[in-house]
């Protein structure tokens, strides 16, 4: 389902939404569609942005493609360890946990296993 969170009319949700929205510990990459005023949807932001955490990486660099209802959508900040995310508007955000290696892909031998599974490896939160 395509959500473009500044066209309203496409951003309602129903109780079946929170079927669709599940957190994976294990693999959390992916599209979500959270209606901010609904608290599991708030708390999985919470724990999309401690994926951040645990991962080290801002959310400016793990959150793109985003759309926010309520205009300009700005990253959440901690306070008392605590995620302060907005409770209102409707929010839709590719999420990647995944550091990216800065260097270029010709730098990369394809043929060379170890390499590509090392640097795999050194991409993943979980090793």
């Amino acid at each position: 389902q395509n959500h473009d969170c500044r066209k309203k009319e496409q951003c309602q949700t129903n109780p079946d939404d929170d079927l669709k929205q599940v957190f994976r510990y294990i693999a959390p990459a992916g599209r979500y569609h959270l209606n901010l005023k609904r608290p599991y949807h708030r708390s999985l932001l919470r724990m999309l942005l401690k994926t951040c955490d645990h991962g080290g990486l801002t959310p400016e660099t793990a959150f793109f493609n985003i759309s926010y209802s309520l205009g300009t959508y700005h990253s959440p900040v901690k306070k008392d360890d605590v995620w302060q995310v907005p409770q209102q508007g409707f929010l839709s955000a590719s999420f990647s946990p995944i550091k990216h290696s800065s260097a270029p892909i010709d730098a990369v031998d394809a043929w060379d296993f170890e390499d590509v599974v090392h640097r795999y490896r050194g991409s993943r939160k979980f090793r």
